[in-house]
């Protein structure tokens, strides 16, 4: 017992120390250049239902797993949910600050966080009534971190995904208006016109991430005379070019 309470001490040591870190110290890259939080958000969104299937299951079932790894997943859960909200504040720093995505972050701590101490004030109780408030806690977290993450893929995906949708739907001699050229006009949903063809050139930008300072002028535009003067050639030939065309502009 002595040994197991010490064990939650340095555990909470840790947590506390994690929380209140600044922000700023989570400014940095991951793996290959890639920001922190994306890689530590899924750990979180896997690790925690995940625990909270594994207490559901020692609870009721005769399957029984030793109390200690329990909490030291729960540990790691809450660890990396805290994690993943301060690297997603100081990336916020960067890419701007969605409100929504962030409040389901901060949910998704608070939830670690009270299926840590649930689980450790009455995880050990065999009663039916803690068995019950503990199936409570832990089937109450899915949802949050189902919602967690639906708010992460649809702020990064759904507007690439609407994008490809609707070029997908386009044949190479369809017709493309001038107007639904010019609405998309960003990197993440960019198609251009060059010498009357339409091309959408979203996926390019992630073939080919060097590029984008160069092509992303190309943009929402006719960008005939731009591609000829600067990118026809080695930079962005032709035969890579014509891959990415979904139509033709109406006369």
């Amino acid at each position: 017992m002595k040994r197991e309470l010490a064990l939650n001490l340095l555990f909470i040591v840790a947590i506390a120390t994690l929380a209140f870190i600044p922000s700023s110290i989570y400014n940095f890259q991951g793996l290959d250049d890639l920001p922190l939080h994306p890689l530590v958000i899924h750990l979180t969104i896997v690790l925690i239902p995940l625990v909270a299937l594994f207490i559901i299951l020692s609870t009721w079932s005769k399957l029984r797993i030793r109390r200690v790894i329990i909490l030291f997943l729960l540990f790691l859960s809450l660890a990396s949910a805290i994690i993943a909200n301060r690297t997603g504040e100081a990336l916020s720093l960067l890419v701007g600050y969605p409100v929504s995505h962030a409040e389901a972050g901060e949910r998704v701590v608070i939830a670690a966080a009270i299926l840590f101490l649930g689980y450790f004030l009455i995880g050990r109780r065999r009663d039916l009534v803690s068995k019950i408030i503990i199936t409570a806690i832990s089937l109450a977290t899915l949802p949050i971190i189902y919602f967690a993450g639906h708010s992460g893929t649809e702020l990064v995906w759904k507007f690439k995904y609407e994008s490809g949708l609707e070029s997908i739907s386009l044949a190479p001699n369809s017709k493309v208006s001038v107007e639904q050229v010019r609405e998309k006009n960003v990197d993440s949903s960019c198609w251009t016109i060059i010498d009357g063809k339409v091309y959408d050139l979203t996926t390019f930008f992630f073939k080919y991430p060097g590029e984008r300072s160069d092509v992303t002028p190309l943009c929402g535009i006719d960008g005939s005379d731009l591609y000829r003067g600067e990118l026809e050639g080695n930079k962005f030939p032709r035969e890579i070019l014509k891959l990415y065309q979904i139509g033709k502009t109406q006369p």
